[in-house]
């Protein structure tokens, strides 16, 4: 276990090294260079962990093809989920280093696992991808080749797949796809590399058995082959396919956010955020309609539904653009007083009044005051709409509001 960890501490060293050095390479700025030598640190963790596996998965002797397999498969999801984890923590770090807030990097990090959640094919076959030069060199050293062969083998079995699906399709944006398939190509070269350094450290070895070199070395091979033929095809399929569907949901999401803008233009505020309530429960939304978000955000404010999801807009920001403008106050005074909402209506008529109340807006709050029962400050408000000069709708909509009290009254 020590070693193990010793292993874990200077592969993840080494690991930023190669992982800052391909992002200055690339043009980074610094801060992604920063980002992406943190995953790398991170990333010495699957090392250790692929090393303390394979201490359990083959306690001694040179293990039977079978349990290579086995070790195979499993490393390469082990080494995946590693991956995954520390590209999200990273993030998360990024995030905390930039603000020094903790509700704004877990805000980040929220919006990207809803995207992982909402695209789990993109991530899946990135991930799969950085996984694979772990899991062959995990059955490279167990059938106990040597390290340039070792090399070789992880060439062979994990490049080609890499670079069908990262470069041959459009699953991701091409700055990372580049990347990612940069940190393919060097772990197929320093993987093997590093586990004869760790050996060396740890001074270990896999049991006293002879191993069954000729057998062993036709597994890798054929493995090897079997991944260069069939893998980059296969993975060129899995990418195409997963371009193309999030391509139909990307168009189906253009057209939401067209309609539900045209819904918020015209005033249907319910109907846009009854579509978008709709959307969310079955999973059409993902983190890059910023767009919908804010018509959403928007929609809300006026209806007083559930803001958006933080991972879609930030609601807060927008919430407080949308209370600090007057005309969508004065705007929203007129639809809650067309739902029923009375008591809101009246309180965005104190906000206009502190900010300077426009006359338009007395015969309404005069007709919020009337509903609540406020007869004297309903004829208040009516006395002061008669003293001043309205358009012929604003004088009928004061004059209708004058009957209605005068009814109130004579039922009184």
């Amino acid at each position: 276990m020590r070693r193990s960890l010793l292993r874990a501490l200077l592969s993840g060293v080494a690991g930023s090294m190669v992982c800052a050095g391909i992002g200055c390479a690339m043009g980074f700025d610094w801060r992604s260079v920063g980002n992406v030598a943190f995953q790398g640190f991170l990333g010495g963790a699957v090392l250790g962990a692929v090393a303390l596996f394979e201490s359990v998965a083959w306690p001694r002797g040179t293990p039977t093809r079978r349990r290579l397999l086995a070790t195979c498969a499993a490393v390469w999801v082990l080494a995946s989920l590693l991956c995954l984890a520390a590209l999200v923590e990273s993030l998360y770090a990024r995030g905390f280093l930039e603000s020094f807030d903790s509700d704004a990097a877990r805000e980040r990090t929220a919006r990207v696992l809803h995207q992982i959640h909402s695209e789990p094919r993109l991530f899946a076959g990135v991930f799969a991808a950085l996984g694979l030069p772990f899991a062959l060199g995990a059955l490279a050293r167990g059938c106990a080749l040597r390290v340039p062969e070792q090399i070789v083998v992880s060439a062979l079995g994990a490049i080609p797949p890499g670079a069908a699906l990262l470069l041959g399709t459009r699953l991701a944006p091409p700055t990372d796809s580049r990347f990612c398939f940069a940190i393919v190509v060097a772990a197929t070269v320093l993987l093997p590399l590093a586990a004869w350094l760790g050996d060396l450290v740890e001074q270990r070895s896999w049991g006293s058995a002879a191993p069954r070199r000729e057998r062993q070395r036709l597994l890798a091979w054929s493995t090897a082959l079997s991944l260069l033929m069939l893998g980059a095809p296969a993975a060129y399929g899995f990418g195409a396919t997963a371009v193309r569907a999030r391509e139909e949901k990307r168009v189906a999401l253009q057209t939401l956010t067209t309609q539900v803008r045209e819904l918020v233009a015209f005033g249907h505020y319910a109907r846009a955020v009854a579509l978008c309530v709709e959307a969310q429960a079955n999973d059409a939304l993902d983190s890059d309609a910023w767009q919908l978000g804010w018509s959403w955000a928007e929609a809300s404010w006026y209806t007083g539904e559930p803001p958006p999801p933080s991972w879609l807009c930030d609601a807060a920001d927008s919430y407080r653009i949308f209370d600090g403008d007057a005309f969508m106050r004065e705007g929203r005074v007129r639809i809650r007083l067309e739902e029923g909402d009375f008591q809101g209506a009246l309180a965005d008529c104190e906000y206009l009044e502190a900010v300077g109340f426009p006359p338009e807006l007395l015969g309404p709050r005069a007709s919020a005051h009337l509903a609540l029962g406020q007869v004297e400050a309903a004829e208040a408000d009516l006395r002061a709409a008669e003293r001043v000069e309205l358009s012929e709708d604003l004088e009928a909509e004061v004059a209708e509001v004058r009957a209605r009290l005068e009814a109130a009254r004579r039922a009184e």
